[in-house]
């Protein structure tokens, strides 16, 4: 059984100051969707990050599109790393000329690798966390090891000075017992 998407869209208006809110509801229960796979962290990363960020401004005649300075991606861009993000179809007459197949970027359906793409940047913080707690264990054990080489090296350095001093000290005395019996 095909299943048409339904979309809804909310509107908000308060009086006096008026607020007006925005929302796409787009049905997502489980019950009318099949050939469900699960789309990985890295998978959705990878997506993402061959994905390029624009500035542009909108041709003076392109209808209802927003005017100044926008930022988006550039749908035929999109198509290349994740196509079912893009629709090609409409007509729009910019500057007197028909452009047929007008490709047109659903944005909200973005959301799914953007957040597969925190996910997966996510478990590489905490991998590298780990990693950095492992080597701070290191770095203790190896500073406690250095402590414990420089205490042995100073009892070590004690002993030998008291044994030099102890050779010495005998030495003179034989030394002393020598010029006693040869005079």
């Amino acid at each position: 059984m095909k299943h048409t998407p339904l979309f809804i869209l909310v509107l908000i208006a308060l009086l006096g100051n008026t607020l007006v809110c925005q929302a796409t509801l787009e049905p997502s229960d489980e019950r009318i969707k099949e050939n469900v796979q699960t789309i990985t962290p890295e998978e959705s990363l990878e997506r993402v990050l061959q994905l390029r960020a624009k500035s542009f401004v909108f041709s003076a005649e392109t209808g209802d599109n927003p005017t100044g300075l926008q930022r988006g991606f550039i749908a035929q861009d999109v198509m290349t790393v994740i196509p079912e993000l893009v629709q090609v179809a409409g007509r729009l007459c910019v500057d007197g000329e028909e452009l047929d197949d007008l490709h047109s970027l659903n944005y909200s359906k973005l959301t799914t690798d953007l957040a597969g793409a925190v996910q997966a940047t996510y478990q590489h913080v905490e991998e590298l966390e780990a990693e950095v707690a492992a080597l701070h264990d290191e770095l203790d054990g190896a500073e406690m090891r250095i402590v414990s080489l420089e205490k042995e090296n100073q009892e070590l350095r004690a002993y030998f000075e008291d044994a030099v001093l102890g050779l010495v000290a005998e030495l003179a005395r034989r030394v002393k017992t020598l010029e006693v019996m040869n005079k």
